[in-house]
């Protein structure tokens, strides 16, 4: 070891210490320049990162919640569809006695009082016929009797017209009456067909509102995400800022390890001069 740390050889390993030691202390202090300034860029550059992440997640959680809103509108419609339906299925029960009621009138009864009234004009001609002619005797001598009787057409022909009007009205009733039937069996048949719609409707809403209690907790979930990241945001500077430390500090001890290298370099270059006063300072 001392032959080593004597004569040339000690020289050039004193003067490749004091090179490495110089260039190692320019870096490191460079290094130490630096890291401060890469700090506060990296600070600042992952505080903006964190923010903006968490304003995305603000976004999409109002986005969320829009939706959210949009399927309780959905289902709200839906309900007031299913209940409507249900309504008109209970209308249509109700209907069906009054429609059944008139099918019956119209159907049955209307044109058997229409046949029993053409009878009843039927009989009565002969008699208005008998009254028309003694009318029109009595008023003949008006003079006497002062009644005047001057119809544009007897009474008779007239009861006859009034009954021949009457012939195409049970035919008339008859088909309405046939009409009716035919919707009674059409809201027949409607009626299951709104009793599914009903259910199916509700069925349709009561998904929707599951859904919307997953869309709300999705959002509620997002916005807990959101303020993590903001925490993570305002933390992010205390980590940077304690990194940089740690990087000083190790910088610092490589510079002091850099320096003692320097010094023990420039006691080598100088054993040229006087190697052996060197080389006992060395070994002291």
């Amino acid at each position: 070891m001392k032959h080593l740390l004597q004569g040339r050889a000690g020289f050039l390993l004193g003067r490749v210490l004091v090179l490495w030691s110089t260039l190692s202390t320019l870096i490191l202090v460079a290094g130490m320049i630096a890291v401060p300034l890469l700090g506060k860029k990296a600070s600042i550059a992952g505080q903006t990162a964190f923010l903006d992440l968490a304003d995305g997640a603000g976004e999409l959680a109002v986005a969320v919640d829009d939706a959210g809103i949009v399927l309780e509108r959905t289902a709200d419609a839906l309900e007031a569809s299913a209940s409507a339906l249900e309504e008109a299925n209970s209308n249509i029960q109700e209907l069906q006695p009054l429609l059944e009621s008139v099918r019956i009138l119209l159907g049955v009864e209307a044109p058997d009082t229409l046949i029993a009234t053409q009878q009843a004009l039927a009989a009565a001609e002969s008699g208005a016929r008998a009254m028309d002619q003694v009318l029109r005797a009595l008023s003949s001598i008006r003079f006497l009797t002062g009644v005047r009787y001057e119809p544009d057409q007897p009474l008779d022909v007239a009861l006859q017209e009034v009954s021949e009007s009457l012939d195409t009205m049970p035919a008339a009733f008859i088909k309405v009456s046939q009409e009716i039937e035919v919707f009674e069996e059409k809201l027949d048949e409607m009626q299951p067909e709104l009793e599914g719609s009903v259910q199916a409707i509700t069925g349709l809403s009561r998904s929707l509102r599951s859904f919307f209690s997953s869309v709300q907790s999705a959002a509620d979930g997002i916005r807990a995400i959101e303020a993590s990241i903001r925490s993570q945001a305002v933390n992010w500077k205390r980590q940077v800022q304690a990194a940089v430390i740690i990087v000083e500090i190790a910088l610092f001890h490589s510079l002091t390890a850099a320096i003692a290298t320097w010094y023990v370099g420039s006691l080598l270059t100088e054993q040229k001069q006087s190697p052996e006063q060197t080389g006992k300072d060395l070994l002291s």
